[in-house]
């Protein structure tokens, strides 16, 4: 044992106190910021707000969620779906085919959501940091799936 960690044979490992956490004070900052106007018809609307928020990747089952919520608009649910997908490996083909489920479950949800009188709203876009920590704050309900990997959030 030396004064700044351990030594056996030629090898040192220094040590040392690391906290791990987060700024609290900041969080809340980030928290408080306005948000675009392209999310106001999910967040205004007086309903619950379910978020899906994740990497535009086809191993997050994007397509297989938009189904379900469009599903359970059509079972009766109210309430108001704002999605976000940052876009990722945008030059892949098989993202490619991604964008196309997802359009199509995307128009398919957009009508379920507009017969039942909920705003549903998804787009590919990054986001800003300052903007999810509000979102995150403002959700009723958050969606962040995954079909085939580890969920390393």
């Amino acid at each position: 044992v030396t004064r700044d960690g351990l030594r056996r044979g030629a090898r040192h490992v220094k040590t040392g106190v690391f906290p791990v956490g987060v700024d609290a004070g900041e969080i809340d900052a980030a928290g408080r910021e306005p948000l675009p106007e392209r999310y106001a018809p999910a967040l205004e609307s007086g309903l619950p707000v379910v978020l899906g928020l994740e990497r535009f990747d086809y191993t997050k089952g994007i397509p297989e969620r938009i189904h379900a919520i469009a599903a359970a608009y059509r079972g009766g649910a109210r309430f108001a779906y704002l999605g976000l997908a940052a876009p990722t490996r945008e030059s892949v083909p098989a993202y490619r085919a991604l964008d196309e489920a997802v359009e199509d479950a995307v128009a398919d949800a957009a009508r379920a959501a507009a017969a039942c009188g909920a705003p549903f709203v998804h787009l590919k876009e990054r986001t800003e940091w300052d903007s999810v920590v509000s979102l995150l704050r403002r959700a009723d309900v958050v969606l962040t799936s995954s079909i085939a990997d580890g969920m390393n959030l």
